[in-house]
């Protein structure tokens, strides 16, 4: 009897591990799941984002045109400037040592012209009562000639000095603001070594770099919105006015400015700002999340399901960096395709199920 009861016992447990085998079995047997997405319709913008500079339209590197020891500087980095404006000195006391000998020089010339000017009208007056030769008239005139261009080589000659006094001083050649001044005073600097960059703050200009790969996308006057990082501030509106022909080789760009659009608050030169290009507008476009296009950029493919299989369907995009991208063809509004198909399969057997929140 109790042998029976173990055949029994046994036999039972046979039946259960042999059916749990079977439903283990059809449990890994299951089709796996992909998360789909629709094809939606709606208003889309393209946008070029980059991060720009503020550029100022006129900026000039100062310097002297001779060397020499700087003894003062009057403004420092951040500092407005008018144009005219004395912005530094340098050592000038050998130019000043050398006009004082030659105005000495000139003061003695001067009284000899003076002298030679009595005599002859001196010996005029002798000659005219007949106490003094013709002859002495006429080197009398000589002597006043020869004193006179004496004289006026002096005066050149202090002028000359003098002029260059001015190149001992360094004038701002324009009205802004002292973006730089890499020197220190009491430093012996070059001939045509820069002491300041100042800049102009009138009509500044945004600069940024273009990726050759989107280039051909910009055209002038298309419009852009500026923001300034950091800030709560309004955007600020601007439009594209010129674009680079040449593509720089090391980062591969090509240089683009842009205009603001009416008034522009007080902007430092060089400061960082976010600028988003607008490129192209597609009203009523069909739209797919970019993760669900696959492919290269020349032959790119979605994934559908056709009856309980996924098919791949070939498809025209918009190739742009943006969160979604526009479908020129290949699907329909309402169609489902898988959110990623780089995993999975083509013509293989799957569950469907909506991503969340699209329903």
């Amino acid at each position: 009897m109790r042998y029976l009861s173990k055949l029994v016992f046994y036999g039972l447990l046979l039946v259960l591990l042999g059916g749990g085998g079977w439903w283990l079995r059809r449990f890994l047997d299951r089709p796996p799941v992909v998360v789909m997405v629709p094809v939606v319709r709606d208003d889309v913008t393209r946008v070029l984002a980059l991060t720009g500079r503020v550029r100022p339209v006129v900026r000039n590197d100062l310097s002297f045109p001779v060397s020499g020891r700087l003894l003062e500087l009057r403004r420092e980095e951040g500092d407005p400037v008018e144009v005219g404006e004395i912005l530094a000195r340098l050592d000038d006391r050998q130019v000043r040592a050398t006009i004082e000998r030659l105005a000495a020089d000139l003061a003695r010339e001067e009284e000899g012209l003076e002298q030679a000017r009595r005599d002859l009208r001196r010996d005029r007056e002798l000659a005219t009562a007949g106490l003094v030769p013709e002859r002495a008239l006429e080197t009398s005139r000589l002597a006043v000639d020869s004193a006179e261009r004496t004289v006026d080589a002096r005066r050149e000659a202090v002028a000359e000095a003098e002029v260059q006094l001015d190149d001992f001083l360094l004038r701002s050649s324009l009205e802004g603001v002292v973006l730089e001044r890499p020197v220190d005073p009491g430093q012996v600097i070059a001939a045509q070594q820069k002491i300041y960059e100042v800049a102009t703050l009138e009509e500044p200009q945004v600069e940024v770099e273009v990726d050759e790969r989107f280039l051909a996308a910009i055209a002038i006057g298309q419009p852009a919105r500026i923001g300034i990082p950091g800030t709560v501030a309004r955007s600020l509106e601007a439009q594209v006015s010129y674009i680079g022909q040449r593509i720089d080789r090391t980062s591969g760009a090509a240089l683009v400015r842009l205009d603001f659009v009416g008034e522009v608050p007080p902007l430092a030169a060089d400061l960082s700002l976010d600028v988003n290009i607008v490129v192209a507008v597609h009203p009523e476009a069909l739209t797919l999340p970019r993760e669900s296009v696959a492919g290269s950029a020349g032959n790119p493919w979605v994934l559908t399901i056709e009856g309980d299989r996924t098919a791949r369907r070939d498809v025209q995009v918009v190739d742009w960096p943006s969160p979604r991208v526009v479908v020129l063809s290949g699907v329909e509004e309402g169609e489902r395709v898988v959110r990623e198909p780089r995993d999975v399969g083509v013509g293989i057997e799957v569950r469907a199920e909506a991503a969340a929140g699209e329903g």
